[in-house]
This record gives structure tokens, C-alpha cells and sequence, in this order.
């Protein structure tokens, strides 16, 4: 499974991390894996950490992309309910959208392309040198992000992350980050 596309599926579901929907931040599901339509807060699929969830989401990516198996336990509760290999492209992830009848999210009409329209925003954020990067202009936002994910164990070398709030980081250490919760 592609990390870039599960990191801008994670932006998409939670809001840019911000929340506000369905899944509350402590749930450690970053994929809105069981946030179905009319569900009230909270009541969506609950991760004992943020590694169970992250491995969770990019389990039931793999279902819809793909029939091979599972490398590690499976931890997505809804692993069972996908058409398996159903969605070969991120666009397909829609169920309206999908040619196969079926999709992550229901109706979900633009869903994947809009995970698509995520990626390609990554992809032209423009290239900072760490000489140009400026951590004074940090959003605050994303300070508290940081502290949330020293605090839940996922970066592990804060002190190295600290200094470069405010450079652009590569899809490499995006997965490197991810790695680390799996």
C-alpha cells in the first residue's frame, strides 16, 4: 500500500487532524473505518494506539486494492464486509464512483478524487531549503499535532523534529513516520 495515500486519506477523514466529525482523536482511527452515515460522535471503530490504527486503515486499503493476504493480524473490524480487490485505483474508493458497485465511502461520490486532488497538493507544495525554513511561522495547529505525537509514541526523536516544524518534509520520512506506528 502507497503511505502517501494513506497519509492524504488520514488528512481527509480527520479534518487535517483537527477532527470535528464522527471519530474523536482518541479513537486512533485516522481512516473513519465503521464512521458510517448517522452515526453520532464517537461511535465508529476504536484503536487500542495509533499503530493498531494506522495498520487498521492501511489493512482495509489493501482489501479494497488488492486479494493478497494480510502480512501481520488483522486489526480492521471491517476487513470481512470489502469486496476484496474492488478498488485498483484511489478514485474507485467512492462507491458511486466505483464501476465495481462498491467503495470505502458510501455514497462517497468524488471521495477518492478528492484523496487524489490531497496528493496532488503534497506533490506541488514548493521545496523549502533548510536555510529559507522559518519555525516562527508555524501554525499552532501544527505545534500541537507535533506534541500529540511525541506524546502517543509515533515520532520517537523529537528533538530532531522540532528544529524542522517548518520545512517541508519528503514522502520518505512521511513513511518513515508511519513506519514507526506499525
Amino acid at each position: 500500500m502507497r503511505a502517501d495515500v494513506a497519509w492524504a486519506q488520514a488528512l481527509k477523514e480527520t479534518g487535517y487532524f483537527k477532527y470535528g466529525g464522527i471519530v474523536l482523536p482518541e479513537q486512533n482511527n485516522y481512516s473513519g473505518i465503521g464512521a458510517l452515515n448517522n452515526n453520532a460522535k464517537g461511535e465508529a471503530a476504536v484503536f487500542e494506539s495509533p499503530r493498531i490504527g494506522v495498520r487498521a486503515q492501511i489493512q482495509h486499503l489493501k482489501a479494497y486494492a488488492s486479494t493478497e493476504a494480510l502480512k501481520q493480524p488483522c486489526a480492521d473490524p471491517r476487513f470481512h464486509l470489502v469486496k476484496r480487490g474492488s478498488a485498483k485505483y484511489v478514485e474507485w474508493l467512492g462507491y458511486e464512483d466505483n464501476p465495481n458497485g462498491t467503495g470505502w465511502a458510501w455514497p462517497g461520490k468524488g471521495y477518492g478524487y478528492s484523496i487524489v486532488g490531497i496528493l496532488k497538493g503534497i506533490l506541488q507544495e514548493p521545496k523549502e531549503s533548510k536555510e529559507a525554513t522559518d519555525t516562527g511561522n508555524v501554525p499552532q495547529w501544527q505545534k500541537d499535532a507535533f506534541k500529540k505525537l511525541v506524546e502517543r509514541k509515533i515520532i520517537n526523536s523529537p528533538e530532531f523534529w522540532e528544529g524542522r516544524l517548518g520545512e517541508t518534509i519528503t514522502i520518505g520520512e512521511v513513511m518513515g513516520i508511519l513506519a514507526n506506528t506499525l
